[in-house]
């Protein structure tokens, strides 16, 4: 199969995972580069993402740094768009996930997003492809945090995200997980699953299942964030 034609299947099934910087009127999401330039290092790869969190006032960013020579020691922070802005370091995101997503990955991408739109909660998401395009398979690593007023961000939940795979029938088959605590008290897990032909046929593929969940979580303070300087 022609690697666009893969493309567009992987894009068709996990296409609400790429969003757009937000652009409503007032919100400041700095480009990615920006960002990446915040935390980034000599021999340090960096991808970044934004979200205009509180349009207005301030933004939420998320970065992944690591060597570029060797795809090791991994670094994920979420970063504070305020002034000035911030660095927590996620130094709980296990580095052998990390690293596995990391190294010989097609489609390597870092995410920061609010799960609703009156949320008190973000999603960090770190995805990774690594299968070839005839057979694509990817793994996502979640970090679900609060914000807490005048304190570092709490890290509520962390575990597996979406993912794709593909059978040995022809199949592939996404995963989807939304996390959000709709209630204030309860962390919510939502979890959708569906699958179609790599090769575009109408041959059936195994139905998919959702389901919802409640999750148990014990917020842990991150440490003190450290100031970042525009370099």
């Amino acid at each position: 199969m022609r690697r666009a034609a893969v493309a567009g299947v992987i894009l068709a099934l996990a296409g609400c995972r790429r969003h757009a910087v937000p652009t409503t009127a007032g919100a400041v999401c700095p480009p990615a580069a920006r960002i990446a330039a915040l935390v980034g290092g000599r021999g340090r790869t960096v991808i970044a993402d934004c979200v205009a969190y509180a349009p207005g006032f301030f933004w939420l960013g998320a970065t992944l740094a690591y060597d570029s020579a060797t795809k090791q020691d991994p670094r994920l922070s979420l970063i504070y768009g305020g002034h000035p802005p911030r660095a927590y370091d996620i130094g709980a995101a296990p580095a052998d996930v990390l690293t596995r997503l990391i190294s010989g990955n097609q489609d390597l991408r870092v995410s920061v997003r609010k799960p609703s739109p009156a949320s008190h909660v973000v999603r960090l998401g770190v995805y990774g492809q690594h299968g070839d395009h005839n057979h694509p398979e990817a793994d996502e690593l979640v970090v679900i945090l609060g914000l807490v007023a005048h304190a570092p961000p709490q890290i509520l939940w962390m575990g597996d995200g979406d993912r794709i795979r593909t059978a040995a029938d022809g199949c592939i088959a996404l995963r989807t997980v939304d996390l959000d605590i709709p209630f204030g008290d309860r962390l919510e897990m939502a979890t959708a699953e569906r699958s179609r032909r790599a090769d575009g046929t109408p041959a059936p593929c195994p139905p998919g299942r959702n389901m919802r969940q409640t999750i148990g979580y014990r917020p842990t303070p991150l440490p003190q964030g450290r100031v970042l300087r525009e370099p």
